[in-house]
């Protein structure tokens, strides 16, 4: 008896973790390039970091980042048009732009995964985020937007562990990465203190 009531448990309990493993459902669909989270996922790039120095491949709209300016304060938001937490995360980046800007906090837009793996296709790319921006698929975005290469997706995208989109990289302007994470974990006051912040 003891040992059908065993069997019977063993039973309903791999069936309830089968039925739970295929009722999960993704968010989103992302294109072949994007890659799929892992636990095992290498972070080489910190907090407390100098940050690197390379730059997105192609400039879409705005001016580009070329250099970190003392007193200035740079967000860098990795998206893609593809991600809807990014487009939903459009209408908070474009707050920081209206509120923050005047007082040194530069946004930018950086697509990736759009229509490569790791930056390989930047113009391919481009176009992809012209047509989004030309679709009225979200709300008009006021800051920088630009694309990733292969510089700056080795440098930042995978030393940083960046396994989904959106997620910012927050560097003041003395070039130390003091901030990174979901934007829904980013607030104007965080951006406000870090303005000031010396590490």
């Amino acid at each position: 008896m003891n040992r059908f009531i065993q069997t019977i448990s063993i039973v309903c309990s791999l069936s309830a973790a089968f039925i739970f493993s295929g009722c999960k459902k993704s968010e989103e669909k992302k294109p072949e390039g994007a890659p799929q989270a892992t636990a095992s996922t290498s972070k080489t790039l910190r907090r407390g970091d100098i940050a690197p120095q390379s730059r997105p491949e192609i400039q879409v709209q705005g001016e580009p980042v070329r250099e970190f300016e003392k007193g200035k304060l740079y967000v860098f938001a990795c998206w893609a048009t593809w991600s809807d937490p990014s487009v939903r995360a459009i209408s908070q980046l474009n707050q920081f732009h209206r509120n923050l800007n005047s007082q040194g906090v530069v946004v930018t837009g950086i697509s990736i995964w759009e229509a490569d793996a790791e930056g390989d296709k930047p113009e391919i790319s481009a176009s992809s985020v012209r047509s989004f921006i030309a679709s009225g698929r979200s709300e008009k975005i006021e800051y920088a937007l630009a694309v990733t290469g292969k510089s700056f997706y080795n440098d930042w995208v995978r030393n940083g562990g960046v396994f989904e989109v959106p997620y910012i990289f927050v560097v003041n302007g003395d070039g130390v990465l003091l901030w990174t994470g979901k934007p829904d974990a980013l607030t104007e006051d965080m951006l406000k203190y870090y303005l000031t912040y010396k590490p």
